[in-house]
């Protein structure tokens, strides 16, 4: 068991129970007082067993007494992820750097971070009115199958039907420069299975009758967008890190240590973009129902968030990396157009999903 209280030096207080630093504590108050763990019966030392964890904590109290340690644990995760923003926000590699160095009980962990960053940013872009995702529906585009750019919209031939009506919201999906017809016009790669090309056919076959639904109703198209987002932004965390462990080859970190970089960084972005969302709807609303006036400090917030999103990544290699600003910012270059690769062929992934599995 242990010994007796001591004051802490340079201090009158006493540390609490079952450890010198309140904040990993629990409080007396709330401790059942046994002399071993009841779930291993290990013997106590302090407020948690050593051996399996668990904390020994009084749970038979009155009704409004538990709904205080609901109240108080909910405001200790808050304290928490308080202790955790501030670096993240304010101190571009701080978080990271103290994680890498053991510092990891007074955090949030990185993963429960970045999902919850995550979620916020998704539902606040899925109730506030915001550009993030625009449909048109005014004209149907023209896609080239063949190389993959806008093909010109084709006239009328015999025996091909005419070409779509302007602003009739139809699609002409093009094949080797020609419309694509089941028959005689169909899709065929010869590096695909016969199996992939004959669904790709069966997609675009019924894309004529999906092009009419969002046509109709936009909002389909773009809430399938934001159901395939967040599993198509989860799977760009590891090609992050692999690319930071390529940008860094003599760093002796081992790829976990750069997974959990791109996961505070991908936790700053969506709370970064949370931020401009928000702000966003706030300008919308202060110029439509106030005066124009009013949406200017919300621009130039926006602004300033837009601006601070790569001097952070910049600043956060600087300081996790430990390299000179020349060999940083040449790193920072490689590693955000890298980075804009991926999530441009993110992107096109999420619009060919969205369509597909609507």
């Amino acid at each position: 068991m242990s010994g007796p209280e001591e004051t802490r030096p340079g201090t009158d207080e006493t540390p609490a129970e079952g450890g010198a630093d309140s904040r990993f504590s629990i409080p007396k108050d709330r401790l059942a007082g046994s002399e071993s763990c009841l779930n291993c019966g290990t013997e106590l030392e302090g407020a948690y067993c050593h051996f399996c964890g668990q904390p020994d904590r009084r749970l038979k109290r009155f009704f409004p007494a538990l709904l205080k340690d609901l109240a108080d644990d909910v405001l200790g995760l808050d304290s928490r992820v308080l202790r955790t923003l501030l670096p993240l926000v304010f101190l571009p590699g701080r978080l990271t750097q103290e994680y890498l160095d053991g510092k990891r009980s007074r955090f949030t962990p990185p993963m429960r971070l970045y999902l919850a960053a995550s979620v916020i940013f998704f539902l606040l872009a899925s109730v506030l009115p915001t550009d993030v995702v625009v449909v048109n529906n005014n004209k149907g585009p023209v896609f080239n199958i063949s190389d993959g750019k806008e093909a010109p919209e084709p006239e009328a031939e015999a025996g091909q039907g005419e070409a779509p009506a302007e602003g009739d919201g139809s699609a002409t999906v093009m094949v080797d420069g020609k419309p694509w017809d089941r028959e005689e016009n169909p899709f065929e790669a010869s590096f695909l299975p016969a199996v992939v090309n004959e669904w790709i056919n069966d997609e675009i076959a019924e894309s004529p009758a999906k092009a009419e639904r969002i046509a109709e109703n936009p909002r389909l198209f773009s809430d399938k967008m934001f159901e395939v987002m967040p599993g198509s932004l989860f799977v760009l965390l590891p090609l992050a890190a692999l690319l930071l462990k390529l940008a860094y080859p003599l760093s002796k970190r081992w790829y976990f240590e750069h997974l959990i970089f791109a996961l505070h960084a991908h936790a700053f972005l969506f709370l970064a973009f949370s931020c401009s969302l928000v702000l966003e709807a706030a300008t919308a609303w202060a110029a439509e129902s106030l005066n124009e006036w009013w949406a200017v400090p919300g621009i130039v917030l926006r602004g300033l968030i837009l601006f601070a999103l790569p001097l952070h990544f910049l600043l956060s290699l600087k300081r996790v990396y430990r390299q000179g600003w020349i060999l940083t910012g040449f790193k920072f270059v490689l590693l955000t157009n890298a980075y804009a690769l991926l999530v441009g062929l993110g992107a096109l992934v999420v619009v060919v999903m969205s369509f597909v599995l609507l």
